[in-house]
């Protein structure tokens, strides 16, 4: 909820019968309206709340949460004194007349503002609230603006003022109380607004969004009982209210207790009156993402799009969400076409629209759609920070500049920022010298306003980790990370995870795995952390700990059994520990649960390929290719079988109508010229590495093929050339190192090969061919103390000794991860 978006209850409910919450339930009636209020408080003496059976048999009907607004007042602007606490005037008094002759016109600037503030015009907006406030000091809803105004445009210390200002003259506005509490919350100050929180619940105990808001931050916190306890004081004392359900439901999945969320949910469709729709929506988010059952949640969002009118549009862009993630794009797109032709038009719906079609390629249609929801929601800022984007796409950077300007200036997003300032560095790839460091530069001073919009936005401090790490600040990066993780991001296990790449990245795997145990066992949000628990175990096979991999992929098949790339996970380390049928049963559920997995079909049909079963791997490389017909990859790797094969042409082919899908897949052109090299063919070999460079002149393996063909070729000193070439372009390409390495023993120079080897450790400390072909080396050459220096040292890394004439195989053949990086000694 947006500081400020409603307008804070102040009526209050007895308690009803006992519920599977443990909740007092409290019966529907007629209107919407909760039960019957208690006496105003100072009038009331202390007591328990009371039981069904104290309860009295007839009961006024309760006014509903606007009539007491107006009655008392937001911060007593609208009753008969001032505050709440002036005197009562006389019916017919001139002073009457007078007061009220004032409030109507306060009421006329107030909404004349808000269509200026709606129309972006936030001078002309601040300009008429402060007009009502001179008009009005105790106007609370105008204090309110201001701060929001302020807050819009990233002045949070002009925000606070106006609050601070707000509630001085207003004391018993609960909503400035509120509003206030959840900018101290966003701004990380959460002891002041705890305070703040604590302060309007004394005025209105149970108010629900105090209750919702204050709930946020506790579980922010990671304090479940305070937050239970707020929810639930709540729903006793103001009865049913779907919001403060929601959250409920939302907690008992963040503490484990996934059942009883649906139980929750349940629940609070037969109490609630109001608000049902978005109940729905948040259910079937349960469904869809902890359950799995896309059924179920496709049935509760259409029943959310009936009850929820023209105007709600959350449950139209969640269902396309939801076709999408079936595969069915023609649908999605239908779904939302339908709804805009119905009058269910809004951003959210636009946004969606837009994001399909740009993904689909259609960037033409997309901008087309997000220029007319410009035009018909101009104060919608998100709408510009999307067509922004996609003006990025076609690299028309000064359009997005001007789209992300606007947006900032409509509201200082942190998503606007964050996309604004990921532009940005990206150019800078391409400078050199002064200009390269002043945009990076300008990136930062972007990536800062967006943590000073929103300091705990996850996203953003894994892009500008990456950025630092990108240009080598390695202290940097750790330290933006660093940074993520004490802000206690929503989405900590993803922050936790890109400072887990970056250490992979650096070879650092102790920390890595460090890192990713950390996010695991701090994941006290509940969040859906399958990506560690893969991250994780794939580390774990990649160090040779097949045992401790199987424990982790196990673990999280039993907590996600509907996680496809878990279930290949497991299944490769099934493979591994030499259990093919388990390793088959993971493989087959992974693409059971997912189709259009692609690595699940690859990773089934390599294996199958391992243990002989040609045809069968071929049967599903095609049945993969069916489902997932442009990605690049299964080309490939349906390429290598025919290539080991040695159906020459039939991997050709398979190659070709790869890149011809994919054509920015550089693995396919690799994996084409090593064909092309093992034939003799080296003019071919050589002009399909070329082509492979042009897409991605930093890719390391490419580098150490055309090396290798030069050198074949009787190029030696071209070849030198081109691994010095490619030692600038990918530095931290361990196998590149190693190969080089083998080009200079080749040529007698032992010393340089030893360096060059020694290097590729040092890079990749778990890189076992490069112990290998250094112990080899070591051994044939007569140096028997630096064979068994080597020996020692990866006996230290991997817990085994190395017998180098046995593992001579090892480096000879093709390398799974490489697939093709020439291996020879």
């Amino acid at each position: 909820m947006m500081v400020g978006d409603t307008h804070v209850p102040s009526h209050k409910a007895v308690s009803g019968t006992g519920t599977g919450t443990g909740i007092p339930a409290v019966p529907k009636q007629a209107g919407g309206a909760p039960p019957p209020p208690r006496q105003p408080q100072h009038q009331q003496q202390p007591q328990q709340a009371q039981t069904p059976q104290q309860a009295p048999k007839q009961q006024k009907p309760q006014r509903q949460p606007q009539e007491r607004i107006q009655k008392r007042g937001i911060g007593g602007s609208f009753n008969g004194g001032r505050g709440g606490g002036g005197q009562r005037r006389q019916i017919g008094s001139q002073s009457t007349v007078k007061y009220h002759e004032r409030k109507g016109l306060v009421v006329q600037v107030y909404q004349q503002a808000q269509k200026e503030a709606r129309a972006g015009r936030l001078d002309k907006a601040e300009e008429l609230f402060r007009r009502c406030l001179t008009m009005d000091r105790k106007d609370a809803r105008s204090w309110l603006q201001l701060a929001q105004l302020a807050n819009r445009r990233g002045r949070q210390e002009e925000a606070q003022s106006f609050f601070a200002q707000g509630v001085s003259e207003c004391p018993e506005s609960v909503h400035l109380l509120q509003s206030w509490a959840m900018l101290e919350h966003k701004a990380g100050d959460l002891v002041k607004a705890c305070a703040l929180f604590e302060k309007g619940t004394a005025q209105d105990p149970g108010n629900p969004y105090i209750a919702h808001a204050w709930g946020q931050l506790e579980r922010k916190r990671g304090d479940y009982d305070k937050a239970r306890s707020l929810y639930m004081d709540s729903l006793r004392l103001y009865g049913p209210w779907a919001q403060v359900y929601t959250a409920l439901a939302e907690l008992e999945v963040e503490t484990g207790h996934v059942e009883k969320a649906r139980e929750t949910f349940q629940e609070a469709m037969r109490l609630c009156v109001q608000n049902t729709h978005k109940l729905l929506v948040a259910w079937a988010k349960l469904e869809e993402e902890n359950f799995g059952d896309w059924e179920k949640a496709t049935e509760l969002l259409l029943r959310a799009i009936e009850e929820g009118g023209p105007d709600f549009t959350d449950a139209t862009v969640a269902l396309a969400h939801l076709e999408l993630k079936k595969g069915n794009k023609e649908r999605a797109v239908q779904i939302l076409k339908d709804s805009k032709h119905q009058g269910r038009a809004g951003g959210s719906l636009f946004n969606t629209w837009a994001s399909v079609e740009a993904k689909a390629g259609n960037l033409d249609t997309a901008i087309q759609l997000l220029t007319e929801a410009c035009g018909l929601f101009p104060d919608d800022f998100s709408l510009l920070q999307t067509l922004g984007t996609l003006e990025v796409k076609l690299g028309h950077h000064d359009k997005a500049r001007e789209c992300f300007t606007r947006s900032a200036a409509i509201r200082p997003h942190v998503v606007t920022y964050n996309a604004w300032a990921i532009m940005e560095e990206r150019l800078a790839q391409d400078m050199r010298g002064p200009m390269r460091q002043v945009q990076i530069m300008r990136a930062r001073k972007l990536f800062v306003l967006g943590m000073a919009a929103d300091p705990s936005h996850g996203p953003l401090y894994n892009a500008y980790g990456r950025m630092e790490e990108k240009i080598g600040n390695l202290t940097g990066a750790q330290e933006v990370f660093r940074m993520g993780v004490e802000a206690h991001c929503p989405d900590m296990p993803s922050v936790i995870s890109g400072w887990a790449m970056v250490s992979l990245k650096q070879r650092n795997y102790a920390q890595a795995k460090r890192l990713l145990q950390q996010g695991l066992s701090e994941n006290k949000l509940g969040k859906n952390v399958g990506f560690l628990y893969h991250t994780l175990g794939m580390l774990e096979l990649k160090l040779g700990n097949v045992e401790g991999a199987w424990k982790v992929f196990q673990e999280a098949t039993d907590k996600y059994p509907r996680n496809s790339q878990l279930l290949v996970g497991a299944g490769l380390a099934a493979e591994k520990n030499g259990e093919v049928d388990l390793a088959r049963g993971f493989f087959k559920r992974g693409v059971e649960c997912d189709r259009l997995h692609h690595q699940a079909w690859q990773a089934w049909a390599v294996m199958e390929h391992r243990q002989g079963n040609v045809n069968t791997a071929r049967d599903l490389f095609r049945l993969g290719l069916k489902a997932n017909p442009d990605y690049g990859a299964l080309w490939q790797a349906y390429g290598v079988l025919e290539f080991q094969e040695e159906s020459w042409d039939v991997a050709r082919s398979l190659f070709a109508e790869g890149i011809r899908r994919d054509p920015g897949h550089v693995m396919l052109f690799q994996a084409w010229a090593v064909l092309e090299v093992k034939l003799a063919d080296y003019e071919k070999g050589k002009e399909m590495i070329k082509e492979g460079l042009r897409v991605d002149p930093r890719h390391g393996a490419c580098w150490s093929i055309y090396g290798y063909i030069e050198e074949k070729c009787g190029n030696v000193e071209e070849a030198l050339r081109v691994f010095e070439m490619g030692l600038k372009q990918a530095p931290d390409h361990a196998p590149l190192f190693r190969v080089y390495g083998d080009f200079e023993r080749r040529q007698g120079h032992i010393d340089k090969a030893r360096s060059f080897y020694q290097k590729a450790i040092a890079l990749d400390p778990h890189y076992s061919q490069a112990y290998v072909v250094l112990g080899l080396m070591e051994l044939y050459s007569g140096n028997t103390e630096g064979a068994n220096e080597v020996r020692e040292a990866s006996q230290a890394v991997f817990g085994r000794d190395f017998e180098f004439t046995k593992e001579r195989e090892a480096v000879t053949t093709f390398h799974d991860e490489e697939l093709g990086e020439i291996n020879s000694i």
